[in-house]
């Protein structure tokens, strides 16, 4: 079972330097999240944690899959992710201190906190990492069935359906513009 604090990084015993991290990222890492859609998947992490006496850099690399809806059809289909990142790791002196930064790839932690937290991080650039289309690689692979719902000559059928009335209406009509 995976637990939250196998993504918090002891900083505080680490000497300065590069040091490397390897995370593997399954369906039970999404689980922690609320309203998470991601119910399969295989994602490796890799983490190059620069630490300095002022500042923490993380390069994370995201390789890997994730199983989604296809757009298309509604059928599951595999994504494959590639991505990387760089988030920069500052201190605050004060409480509150960075709270409203424009900074978009820089976090602010106390000094006195002894772990950094990237379940967060991690989390927020997998779904960064998935494109805003899903679909299939080939047309071919696509549910044949919800595909030809979706085509315009269905939608064309839907709309003609639409427009027939049901003569029951017909007769309250005639009754409202009599009056």
């Amino acid at each position: 079972m995976v637990h939250i604090r196998d993504y918090q990084i002891p900083w505080v015993g680490l000497k300065n330097g590069e040091h490397k991290f390897h995370f593997e990222i399954d369906e039970l890492f999404f689980m922690y999240f609320d309203h998470s859609e991601i119910k399969r998947c295989d994602i490796h992490i890799d983490l190059k944690f620069q630490k300095s006496e002022h500042l923490f850099i993380l390069k994370f690399e995201i390789d890997g899959w994730l199983e989604l809806p296809c757009d298309r059809c509604l059928k599951p289909y595999e994504q494959s992710l590639f991505d990387d990142a760089e988030v920069w790791v500052k201190f605050a002196n004060n409480r509150g201190e960075g709270e409203n930064a424009d900074e978009a790839d820089c976090i602010y932690i106390a000094r006195t906190d002894s772990f950094l937290d990237i379940s967060k991080i991690i989390y927020d650039y997998v779904l960064l990492a998935i494109p805003l289309g899903h679909f299939h690689q080939n047309v071919e692979d696509c549910d044949q069935a919800m595909v030809s719902q979706n085509s315009p000559g269905a939608r064309n059928k839907a709309s003609q359906k639409v427009d027939e009335t049901d003569p029951r209406w017909d007769a309250l009509k005639k009754l409202r513009s009599k009056k």
